[in-house]
């Protein structure tokens, strides 16, 4: 697994939560797809976004060729999301499949208020804590790497950049900069879901702090 780039984040959680990961090495993975239906039911004011678990991909003026569009279904092909459409120079595919874990970049009571939690991880050493949760899910599971969320006031802003021939990534409305949002991602090998994965490894413990916002 390469360096992730990101030396400490925080992961916002219910005191109990934060405890089972920094005592015991217990945390739950969750899906993009459960994160959508929060979305759909309201469940989740906290971020309000409709589009959640959607990966766009813009290409450049040039997708209606055939090399390009060879290139963005190889691309889609090794994140193990085959499938899509590409309609005026923008590809879109669903991604709820991916199993997620979301952190932070900022760590402060207002994002903790803003997440409604009264507790949280300072999560050291990132790139080892991966690398134990990826060795936990065993071979059924690939990891897909690490990212920042993009912001965007519009998700069209995408089809604006005129020096990439292939960006991706998925991105979220601008109003929810302040979370600075980052992502690590898994996916099953045989191309299926789970809802939820509970992992449990007593070493993450040395890599976490807890954090109480009260």
């Amino acid at each position: 697994m390469s360096n992730s780039g990101f030396p400490v984040l925080t992961r916002y959680l219910e005191a109990r939560y934060a405890r089972d990961l920094v005592d015991d090495g217990k945390l739950r993975l969750g899906s993009l797809g459960v994160y959508q239906d929060m979305e759909r039911q309201g469940t989740d004011a906290a971020r309000g976004d409709s589009l959640e678990g959607h990966m766009e991909i813009a290409v450049d003026r040039y997708v209606r060729s055939e090399p390009a569009r060879k290139h963005v279904h190889q691309t889609m092909a090794k994140l193990g999301l085959p499938g899509g459409t590409i309609e005026d120079c923008f590809f879109s595919t669903d991604v709820a499949p991916l199993t997620v874990l979301c952190m932070s970049e900022f760590t402060s009571f207002r994002l903790a208020k803003h997440f409604k939690c009264s507790a949280g991880v300072r999560i050291i050493k990132v790139n080892r804590f991966l690398e134990l949760i990826t060795n936990q899910l065993g071979n059924e599971y690939e990891f897909c790497g690490i990212g920042r969320i993009t912001y965007v006031r519009s998700r069209a802003l995408l089809l604006g950049d005129p020096d990439a021939a292939l960006s991706g990534g998925e991105t979220k409305p601008e109003r929810f900069f302040r979370e600075r949002e980052v992502r690590a991602c898994w996916r099953r090998r045989d191309g299926m879901g789970e809802r939820h994965v509970d992992v449990t490894c007593p070493a993450l413990s040395q890599y976490c702090i807890l954090l109480e916002f009260k």
